[in-house]
This record gives structure tokens, C-alpha cells and sequence, in this order.
């Protein structure tokens, strides 16, 4: 996953294309400068009620969420996105102990081990908001 993102990353810096990397620990640690930042970079307004949302009730989507088509499907695939799902703002995801169980840490360390160069590769231009 890693390498694919890098060699995306690559081509367009290679083709003169802005690039921005946010990391996602980055995101739920100061959501409101990153959403502004993604905001100003992609062009769209920016809004503070983008800091907070509706949780996923019953397995419906709430009705000020914006969800591709393939939604459903991707949300039984990975089960761990429920924790995202459940959240009602970004500090929440960072906040939750289901992130810290033995499951996300033994898969963080298979993960880690193939897609560490890749990743270190891609953090060396990410977005620093220190």
C-alpha cells in the first residue's frame, strides 16, 4: 500500500503536481488546522461544522454525510473503520482504546515491517504543523 502511494507521490511531483501528505495522527491531533489546510489547498470553503459530524446510527449513513457509492461494502470490509464510524469528531478516533488492542497492534506491526521504507519516504514530505 505504501509503495503504490510513493509511486503515485512520485509521478506527480515528477509531473509538477502540488502534492500534500497528512498524516492521519496529524489530523485527529489538530483537526482544525489540518481541515482548514485541506480546505485551502483544495479550493473548498472551509466551515467549522466540518469538525464535527453525526455518528453512523444502525448502520445508516446520517443524513449530512457524503459517502461513495461503495460505502457499505467497504464498511463490512474493513471492520475496523467502525471506530471512524462511531466518532462524532476527530479526537474521538485518536481518543479510542479499540485502537489500542493487541488486534490493530499486531496488524500495525505486520504492516509496518513490509511498508516501513515506503512510508518513512512519504512522511519525509508531509505536512508539518509544529
Amino acid at each position: 500500500l505504501c509503495e503504490s502511494l510513493l509511486n503515485i507521490y512520485r509521478y506527480l511531483k515528477n509531473n509538477g503536481r502540488d502534492v500534500y501528505i497528512m498524516h492521519c495522527d496529524d489530523l485527529a491531533k489538530y483537526p482544525l488546522k489540518s481541515v482548514e489546510y485541506i480546505c485551502q489547498a483544495s479550493g473548498l470553503p472551509y466551515s467549522v461544522e466540518m469538525l464535527q459530524w453525526e455518528s453512523l446510527s444502525n448502520g445508516l449513513v446520517p443524513h449530512n454525510w457524503i459517502v461513495n457509492e461503495n460505502f457499505y461494502i467497504l464498511e463490512k470490509i474493513f471492520k475496523n473503520c467502525e471506530i471512524a464510524l462511531r466518532s462524532t469528531k476527530f479526537s474521538d478516533i485518536l481518543d479510542s482504546d479499540e485502537i489500542k488492542t493487541s488486534h490493530f497492534q499486531v496488524l500495525q506491526k505486520l504492516i509496518l515491517e513490509m511498508q516501513m521504507p515506503f512510508y518513512e519516504e512519504l512522511l519525509k514530505n508531509k505536512i508539518n504543523f509544529l
